[in-house]
């Protein structure tokens, strides 16, 4: 499966923006101000994807944006209630 190379869409109605693949967020932007489409510079290991926006390198969730190719994220449950999450619209398995 090829990597992302760009952001078609904002999913959600604020778009977190990260400044370092693991690090917090930093700013969030209306979802309807961010102009698409957007190059993907980088994807993290953890799938977070790094763009720039303004002239400065923010990392975004992938759950909250649209790409131009399926990114696959591995899910973890954050309570046991269910065995199974909801991702981009497909079950996935949770791990533990």
């Amino acid at each position: 499966m090829a990597e992302p190379t760009q952001v078609l869409a904002v999913k959600s109605k604020k778009l977190n923006l990260y400044g370092a693949a693991d690090g917090p967020r930093v700013e969030a932007l209306p979802g309807e101000q961010v102009k698409t489409p957007i190059a993907i510079l980088e994807v993290a290991p953890n799938n977070r994807l790094k763009v720039e926006i303004g002239g400065k390198p923010y990392w975004l969730a992938p759950h909250q944006v649209e790409t131009d190719e399926k990114i696959t994220v591995e899910v973890r449950c954050r309570d046991q209630v269910s065995s199974y999450a909801s991702t981009r619209g497909n079950l996935e398995k949770c791990k533990p």
